[in-house]
């Protein structure tokens, strides 16, 4: 959503407090869950233990002590984040090419 909305909305590319307009945000192509198809269901019960998952190694990253461990968590973390990018491609049907497409930009972005 954040490449749809910063290649979508001129106005956040702003280098000094970007804008973030409610009608921007409300044209954003957001799919919803159908929960009774059994596979859309599994995807976002799978996506929302990840995230619940990575909210738990940010909050123990903060207590670890060692450079070891932490980046330990960090790979975990990252792996999890592509996980999830993985399973959201699959729910809005994104072939390689546009994936290859976002993260150029972000790879090319100081974003």
């Amino acid at each position: 959503m954040r490449y749809v909305y910063q290649v979508s909305v001129s106005e956040s590319s702003q280098k000094a407090f970007p804008q973030v307009k409610v009608g921007s945000l409300r044209e954003l192509p957001l799919r919803g869950i159908k929960f009774a198809d059994p596979k859309e269901r599994d995807s976002h019960d799978k996506v929302v233990t990840m995230v619940r998952t990575m909210i738990d190694l940010h909050e123990k990253k903060e207590e670890i002590e060692t450079p070891h461990h932490s980046r330990v968590i960090e790979r975990r973390i990252d792996a999890l984040d592509r996980e999830i990018d993985q399973i959201i491609e699959q729910l809005y049907g994104l072939n390689p090419t546009e994936m290859d497409q976002i993260e150029s930009f972000f790879a090319n972005s100081s974003a």
